[in-house]
């Protein structure tokens, strides 16, 4: 798994969240034909990625490939300062890399299990608006069963023999989660001419249940960061930072 923070620069226009279906067809266009014809035709895509203004003029642009393959041929593209057209605005975009990391699935969970203590929950920032499909509408509200799902499908994606894609495991991470306090707005998405509901801000997760379930909830949870949350990641949204919260912290796992 790779990701990148890049920070960009566009002459015509402001940094604003919503460039991120613009910079998903910049993106499309920057890589090999069979990627292009696979990141058309996934269901899930391996990419997901989002835009956060810097300053009045500069925006950092994340972007989490979980595809190694994929992230080897954009590692190369993002080595070092330089500039894509951008077709949809008629422009380009100065590109400099600022960090980049690459982890295999095996080592971003592993600190999970050797830990001393299990995390006793997660504060997850929504960071870009977020949303996903149920019962044909867009949520305007979470909830960890949706949540749960959206990043156990990219997890599942991965390494399909995941604890979790046992349906009866992750239930029982489900329902030894609670939300423990939120902090969120209902947002709006501009994309490709219409837009979604959604929301952004943040919302606090409390890990119960035996020690390795907390384990568990961890990597999962965690995991969003990585993958965002959510629907239509690789067009912009469901951008998310995550802190992983300890007993010391106030909380009590049990």
């Amino acid at each position: 798994m790779y990701s990148f923070q890049i920070k960009m620069s566009c002459p015509v226009c402001k940094p604003n969240p919503f460039f991120g279906s613009v910079l998903h067809g910049m993106l499309i266009e920057h890589l090999p034909d069979e990627w292009k014809e696979k990141m058309h035709n996934d269901q899930i895509r391996p990419i997901s990625q989002w835009v956060e203004g810097k300053n009045e003029e500069d925006f950092i642009w994340h972007v989490s490939v979980l595809d190694d393959t994929l992230g080897e041929i954009l590692s190369e593209r993002f080595s070092s300062p330089t500039a894509w057209d951008c077709k949809h605005l008629n422009t380009s975009m100065r590109l400099e890399p600022e960090e980049q990391k690459n982890v295999s699935l095996f080592e971003y969970m592993e600190p999970f299990f050797t830990a001393k203590e299990p995390y006793a929950g997660i504060t997850l920032q929504f960071r870009t608006v977020t949303t996903h499909k149920t019962q044909g509408k867009y949520a305007v509200f979470p909830s960890v069963s949706l949540i749960a799902n959206s990043l156990n499908r990219r997890l599942c994606s991965i390494d399909p023999d995941f604890a979790l894609a046992d349906p009866e495991a992750l239930e029982q991470v489900i329902s030894y989660t609670g939300i423990r306090r939120y902090r969120l707005s209902s947002s709006h998405y501009e994309l490709e001419g219409a837009g979604i509901t959604g929301y952004t801000g943040s919302l606090e997760l409390k890990f119960y249940g035996p020690d390795a379930l907390r384990r568990l909830s961890g990597v999962l949870f965690g995991f969003a960061e990585w993958s965002g949350v959510g629907i239509k990641t690789a067009l912009g949204m469901g951008g998310c930072k995550v802190t992983l919260l300890e007993k010391t912290q106030g909380h009590s796992a049990k």
